[in-house]
């Protein structure tokens, strides 16, 4: 394959100007010679629009949406059969994507697509994205991406059948944890247990051996129904790390898609951190180290400015709130009890640091109002 002849940033600027340009023609990248675009940019616009609408809407939503309407569905396949060797595996995965919009009706918005098609090109969103780009970027500015002849589809491929046994198809392993690198299936990432990083893995390692549409999509289905024992599902369909797995890997995986609570190292009485908490003055930085990874607000404003500011926390929806000057509420402050209550209801964690005794009275009577209830764990 022959060096690039621009930078990725030169093909995301190109692919701009193309579309912009297209704009006159009303987005018709057929119509691409007539707006005075250059070659480069319409392959890489065609490239950026399927992952942009498959990122948002899905596969079905790039064909609905008419962007395999004119064929260009054909015009990629042939394009990234051509430079299948800048990543022979991201290309496997989209020349076959491109095959079965070919097969299902292409440019009918009432068509069906196979299930596990979005499972495949969700997984691996960047490494897509970047094919693209690669691709965009070795193409000869000369050349017309839509005079290419047709792509030659592949060939019907035979069926792998289920085994009998404790594992559906022990012949296809995937690495799902550090254990199962060496093998040709493996998630990219392993210590990013995202649910599509985990189902893209297995069902890129099931499609690869031949297994059927039908079966990815049982799988998918059981995956979904039990996500909180994803790593023992994906024991009982295909090879685990090659050697089966064991319970510490299907708790990593669990742990990594259900993280423990940061606050139970701190306050292990406590076994589920929603609702309302009410602390110590002196407990406010060890909380904020142990939320610094999740969206944890904290609110310095003394009772005469809390209610405006806690109505603008709200508004962008954290996952914690903390109240640092609780010091400086009294009985008299209910509108901002009853918002903190309110707040601790809808599935906001409400803590406040320093609330002192008659305060604390107060707030227990207005969350007694709405059957909520007031949480005051001790540290460890």
């Amino acid at each position: 394959m022959s060096d690039p002849l621009m930078t990725e940033d030169d093909v995301d600027d190109l692919s701009q100007a193309t579309a912009d340009a297209l704009q006159k023609v009303g987005y018709d990248i057929t119509r691409w010679k007539e707006v005075g675009a250059v070659s480069p940019g319409v392959v890489g616009l065609l490239y950026a629009w399927f992952s942009n609408q498959v990122f948002q809407n899905g596969i079905i939503g790039w064909v609905g949406n008419g962007y395999a309407r004119k064929g260009e569905h054909r015009v990629l396949a042939a394009l990234t059969r051509m430079h299948a060797g800048l990543d022979p595996d991201m290309a496997a995965v989209l020349f076959h994507a491109f095959q079965q919009v070919e097969e299902h009706g292409a440019g009918n918005p009432e068509s069906t697509l196979p299930g596990h098609l979005d499972t495949l090109l969700w997984e691996r969103p960047m490494r897509r994205l970047k094919f693209g780009f690669a691709v965009a970027a070795h193409w000869d500015a000369n050349a017309d991406p839509f005079a290419l002849p047709p792509p030659r589809w592949e060939p019907p491929r035979a069926t792998l059948a289920p085994a009998k046994g404790p594992v559906r198809y022990p012949s296809v392993a995937v690495g799902l944890t550090p254990n199962g690198a060496h093998l040709d299936v493996r998630m990219e990432d392993f210590d990013a247990f995202d649910y599509l990083n985990v189902t893209g893995a297995v069902v890129r390692g099931l499609w690869r051996a031949g297994v059927s549409d039908e079966e990815m999509r049982r799988f998918l289905s059981e995956a979904d129904d039990e996500r909180k024992r994803l790593g023992e599902v994906c024991a009982r369909w295909i090879s685990f790390d090659g050697d089966g797995g064991d319970a510490a890997r299907f708790q990593r995986i669990h742990d990594g898609l259900f993280p423990p609570d940061p606050l139970l190292a701190s306050f292990p009485q406590v076994k589920d951190w929603h609702g309302l908490f009410l602390l110590p003055e002196g407990a406010i930085e060890r909380v904020q180290q142990a939320l610094k990874q999740v969206n944890y607000v904290q609110l310095k404003e003394p009772a005469a400015g809390l209610l405006d500011t806690l109505r603008a926390a709200l508004r962008w929806d954290p996952d914690a709130i903390g109240v640092l000057r609780g010091e400086t509420l009294s009985s008299a402050d209910t509108p901002v009890f009853e918002l903190l209550v309110q707040a601790s209801q809808t599935g906001q964690r409400i803590i406040i640091f320093g609330l002192r005794d008659a305060a604390k009275q107060e707030l227990r009577i207005q969350a007694a109002r709405f059957r909520s209830h007031v949480h005051e764990p001790t540290s460890a």
